[in-house]
C-alpha cells in the first residue's frame, strides 16, 4: 500500500516544491516594484522638468540652511535634477556634485542591470544599500562639511 505524499505531523514528507512554481511569483513582485519606482521617478522628473525649484513655491526649502545658513549634503537637489532634466549636466554638477555624480552612478546601474539580469546581486541594490551604510551617511557628512568649509587659508601656504 502506497503512503500519501504529505502526512500531516511529519516534516521529512512534505511534498517538494518546485523553484520554477515560486520564480513568477517573484519575478512579477519584481516588475511591479520597478513599474512603481519607475513610475514615481517618472512623475517626479515631470514636476522638475515643468516648474524650476527655485522659483516654486511649493518645492520645500532646506531647514538647516534657513537655520544656520550651511549648505547641507542635499542643498542643491532639486535644482540640479530641474537641470539634468533640461540637459545641463555642468550646471547640475555645479548646483549640487554629489546629487548629479550620484545620478549618473543609479542610471549606470539600472542600465548595467537591464543587461546583465542573469547576476544574482543586481549593482543598483549594492548602491542602494551603500547610500544608506555607515560609509555613505560619512561620505555625505564629509561632503556637507567640505562644501561650507573656507579655504582660504590655504591661499596664505604659498
Amino acid at each position: 500500500m502506497a503512503q500519501p505524499p504529505f502526512t500531516m505531523g511529519r516534516l521529512d514528507c512534505a511534498p517538494a516544491v518546485n523553484s520554477a512554481m515560486i520564480a513568477p511569483q517573484r519575478l512579477m513582485a519584481l516588475h511591479r516594484q520597478h513599474a512603481t519606482a519607475l513610475w514615481v521617478t517618472l512623475t517626479a522628473a515631470a514636476l522638475l522638468f515643468a516648474f524650476e525649484p527655485a522659483s516654486t513655491w511649493w518645492f520645500p526649502s532646506c531647514p538647516l540652511r534657513g537655520l544656520t545658513g550651511w549648505l547641507c549634503p542635499l542643498c542643491g537637489s532639486l535644482r540640479a535634477i530641474h537641470a539634468i532634466v533640461h540637459g545641463s549636466p555642468l550646471l547640475a554638477f555645479w548646483l549640487n556634485p554629489l546629487t548629479t555624480v550620484g545620478i549618473a552612478a543609479a542610471l549606470f546601474a539600472c542600465v548595467y542591470d537591464a543587461a546583465h539580469p542573469s547576476h544574482t546581486t543586481r549593482l543598483i541594490d549594492r548602491g542602494f544599500a551603500l547610500c544608506f551604510s555607515a560609509r555613505g551617511l560619512v561620505l555625505a557628512a564629509l561632503f556637507g562639511v567640505m562644501r561650507n568649509a573656507s579655504f582660504d587659508w590655504l591661499a596664505g601656504l604659498h
